[in-house]
């Protein structure tokens, strides 16, 4: 928990691997931007937060509007929701993903 930077920077390489094309790599640019949304909360500058969880919102709105209810091993409508949830106030953690793996 709290290692946003690192997380941003693994999933951007595998963003990258992944020539930003497709389902996966919408669905890890989400998981980047959540991320850097995270961090700039901790900067203290709330309107990137705001820009970045939108832009992450959407795309995994647009994922789960075309069926992909399951991405790279993750229940994305239950971690969606646990985002949408803490980053209106309403958790007082970051969501894990560990809480959202699909066995």
């Amino acid at each position: 928990a709290g290692f946003f930077w690192e997380a941003h920077e693994l999933w951007e390489a595998l963003w990258h691997g992944l020539e930003r094309r497709g389902p996966t790599a919408r669905f890890l640019q989400g998981a980047i931007q959540s991320a850097a949304a995270q961090l700039k909360i901790l900067q203290g500058m709330p309107r990137g937060r705001e820009i970045l969880w939108s832009r992450a919102d959407g795309l995994f709105r647009d994922l789960l509007a075309h069926g992909h209810e399951v991405m790279a091993g993750v229940d994305l409508r239950g971690w969606r929701g646990d985002l949408a949830a803490w980053f209106e106030g309403e958790g007082a953690e970051f969501p894990s993903l560990r809480r959202r793996l699909v066995p």
